[in-house]
């Protein structure tokens, strides 16, 4: 008999040589080399090798018995399922796990009864792996026992238990599924909630219901819940997982019950920084005083996050009790802390603190000052005028602001002084602040000039407009406010006041970054009018396209006909259609300098091109002929600009194209008779008077354009044009009645078809016959 090795045993696998696989788990003496074979014949996966392994499971070896019996897993033979049964009941668990995870792949109802037994096997991996058979097997018999399996005390059985439950979906599980909801394990109760929602079972508003929501991680349904969901969130709180642990300590505070603090007060001392915060801001939010001690203790916490909010808590809780603990942690290391608690304690309102606070005036940084001012506002004690008001000097805006505020909520008299010192403030928010301070102690301005000042920064513009002048000053100040309202108000006040000496803050404002107050800029620059326009121009050389762009519109709703000459410019460059409309509000101002534009050949077909667009949207007279010298421009967009702005102009042109048939270049005769046509029945009568014009080339082209027209009221001047002496334009007078179809012409045609000229003859004949 051949030697066998576990180095042969690779070797055969490596050859696929099934057959001596089998001889050596049959035949071998080593476990070792049998449970080996097992293994590769698995690998192998030829079904030749079911018998052995078969026979295998009784294998006294257990390696071979458990290495049979996932070679049979694999191979999925049903012949293996009564063998495996018995496998069921060895000594050993690996091969009792291996052979219920068998059963999983080939089990059937014959293997329920015996799987169902060892979801009690003492091995807690046996368990499991007999729970995901039955879950494979699918029979409602094992409904009972899995239930049962459902208060393990492993939790991966368990919610394999749930899990399989989920799969036969037998409503006779519920009752066990729903107790499953308050496992100790969020993979159970998550588990638990996926196998009733398979079944179709809903939630009601009641104990369970919160239950199912906390195990499905909803907390906004968990919040409907309100109280009922305190002990299934109670229970979130003991999980692993940290974000399940902060969004559970959430539901509790937005809850807002008080029962719930002893268990947010233990979460104050969580691991998790995140969970700690969480608990803090909840305590807050739920506003008990029994919270007060525990919040004070975490004001400690060496994340600075976490002091905060128990800072913040506190006041919201206004514990007198707090503010000792709170006084010290004016000197903690964190400045988010001592900026909290300053906070805090402004809201709790004790004078105890008062000293603390006026020493905070001093700390490093502005953000813990700020708030240090504003508490000493809430306590309403003249003892820390004398700081506030050193604070008016300090060079942050906010904390000048916080104090302006806070000497206004005191109401001293001897800060008034002070008060006026801030009215001339740099930073707009400041002066505001020093305003409605003032306001507060029934202050009232005792000049002109320093109203003005009290009034911008109390934003009351009506008092600003009555003051007039002396407000121009702090207005254009205002221009610069971080508020839009503010520079946009301010804008709209200095154009009303008319206050030339704003122009330049105002040409400023039309860059500003707020379409609305450049809107307000413009506005009020056009009301201020011509004395803006040289800053305008002079602007225009130095702004950005937008604010260019801005600067032109001003321009042209003031309409001076001084930016005549710049605009026209303009209409060469990116500029040209807010030039174009520009120089169309201004109007017949602007004509001259158009003309010369579309006529000059330094100018670029563009700009010719937009100049007589303008020059027919204008509609003065003055620009007719020009514009009919343009019919013949060698460009075509000129001509078709040209020929557009004539038709607008309609009437007004009639009498300037008449003139142009007479004109000796044949071109521009041409071009007139083709835009009187398009102009249509008003160049009848023009076009009529023309038939009688000493030129026969221009009766000719007056007779044909009117049948191109087609209008009856040329009928008698066109017959009496069939007498005409020259056969061109007899003919051109024949075609046009014909056009026109008129049957009063039939007579004078039908002298017509016996003229001495034969082109005359033609023509006649082919009028009456369109005559019918």
């Amino acid at each position: 008999m051949k030697t066998f090795s576990p180095f042969t045993v690779e070797r055969l696998r490596n050859r696929g040589s099934v057959p001596g696989l089998i001889q050596a788990l049959a035949h071998h003496k080593d476990g070792r080399v049998r449970a080996g074979a097992a293994r590769a014949l698995r690998d192998l996966g030829d079904e030749q090798a079911i018998e052995a392994l078969l026979k295998a499971l009784d294998d006294p070896n257990a390696k071979v018995r458990e290495a049979a019996a996932r070679a049979l897993q694999d191979l999925g033979d049903e012949r293996a399922v009564e063998p495996l049964l018995g496998l069921l009941d060895d000594k050993q668990a690996p091969v009792r796990r291996a052979a219920a995870r068998a059963l999983e792949r080939v089990g059937n109802a014959q293997a329920v009864n015996a799987l169902c037994e060892r979801l009690q096997d003492r091995d807690k991996w046996v368990c499991h792996a007999a729970t995901q058979a039955l879950a494979a097997i699918g029979d409602p018999r094992s409904v009972e026992a899995l239930c049962t399996t459902l208060e393990h005390t492993g939790q991966r059985v368990r919610r394999a238990a749930a899990q399989a439950l989920e799969k036969i979906g037998d409503p006779e599980a519920i009752p066990a599924l729903r107790q499953a909801l308050w496992d100790n394990n969020k993979e159970v109760r998550w588990a638990a909630a996926c196998a009733l929602e398979s079944m179709s079972w809903k939630p009601e508003p009641d104990r369970v219901g919160a239950a199912y929501w906390c195990a499905k991680r909803q907390w906004e349904q968990c919040l409907d819940m309100g109280e009922l969901a305190l002990d299934p969130l109670y229970l979130a709180l003991e999980d692993r997982n940290k974000d399940i642990r902060r969004s559970a300590v959430r539901c509790l505070g937005q809850i807002g019950n008080p029962q719930a603090i002893p268990t947010l007060v233990t979460a104050l001392e969580d691991k998790s920084q995140d969970v700690r915060l969480a608990a803090a801001k909840a305590l807050g939010q739920i506003g008990d005083p029994q919270a007060t001690e525990a919040l004070c203790q975490a004001l400690e916490d060496k994340k600075g996050p976490v002091g905060r909010a128990a800072a913040k808590a506190l006041g919201q809780i206004g514990a007198v009790q707090a503010v000792e603990s709170l006084t010290a942690s004016l000197g903690s290391k964190h400045e988010q802390v001592r900026r909290a608690a300053a906070q805090a304690l402004g809201e709790i309102g004790d004078k105890s603190c008062l000293k603390a606070l006026i020493n905070t005036l001093s700390d490093k940084s502005k953000s813990v000052r700020q708030a240090a001012a504003r508490a000493l506002g809430t306590l309403d004690s003249t003892q820390a005028n004398e700081a506030l008001i050193e604070a008016l000097e300090a060079n942050e805006a906010e904390v000048r602001q916080a104090a302006a505020q806070a000497l206004g909520e005191i109401g001293a008299p001897d800060s008034v002084e002070a008060l006026l010192g801030v009215l001339h403030d740099r930073a707009a928010q400041v002066r505001q602040a020093a305003a409605q301070a003032l306001e507060k102690l029934s202050w009232k301005p005792a000049n002109v000039e320093t109203g003005a000042i009290y009034w911008v920064a109390k934003r009351d513009w009506e008092r600003c407009l009555e003051i007039g002048q002396p407000a121009v000053e702090p207005l254009t100040a205002a221009l610069k406010h971080d508020s839009r309202n503010v520079r946009r108000n301010a804008a709209q006040t200095l154009g009303k006041i008319g206050a030339e000496q704003a122009i330049r803050p105002l040409i400023h404002s039309l860059s500003d970054h707020d379409p609305q107050v450049q809107w307000a800029a413009m506005e009020a620059l056009a009301e201020i009018g011509p004395p803006a326009v040289d800053h305008l121009l002079h602007a225009l050389r130095y702004m950005e396209r937008d604010s260019s762009f801005n600067a032109i519109r001003t321009l042209g709703k003031i309409g001076d006909p001084k930016a005549v000459e710049p605009l026209v410019a303009n209409l060469d460059g990116p500029l040209r259609l807010v030039s174009a409309q520009a120089l169309q509000e201004i109007g017949p101002a602007a004509v001259p300098t158009l003309i010369h534009a579309l006529r000059g050949r330094f100018f670029s077909c563009g700009a010719r091109c937009t100049a007589a667009r303008i020059l027919g949207r204008i509609g003065d007279k003055r620009a007719t002929e020009p514009l009919i010298r343009a019919l013949r421009d060698p460009d075509s967009p000129v001509r078709e600009a040209a020929t557009e702005s004539l038709e607008k102009m309609g009437q007004a042109a009639v009498e300037a194209l008449g003139a142009a048939l007479k004109n000796p270049q044949i071109e521009l005769r041409w071009a007139a008779a083709r835009m009187l046509e398009r102009i249509g029945p008003d160049s009848i009568m023009a076009l009529i008077g023309a038939l009688s014009d000493n030129s026969a080339q221009v009766r000719q082209i007056a007779a044909n354009v009117l049948g191109r027209i087609g209008s009856n009221s040329a009928l008698e001047s066109l017959t009496s044009a069939l007498r005409d002496p020259n056969q061109g334009v007899r003919r051109a007078a024949a075609q046009a009645l014909g056009q026109i179809g008129d049957t009063r012409a039939a007579e004078p045609l039908k002298a017509a078809s016996y003229d001495t000229s034969q082109p005359v003859r033609q023509a006649a004949t082919r009028a009456l016959s369109a005559l019918g």
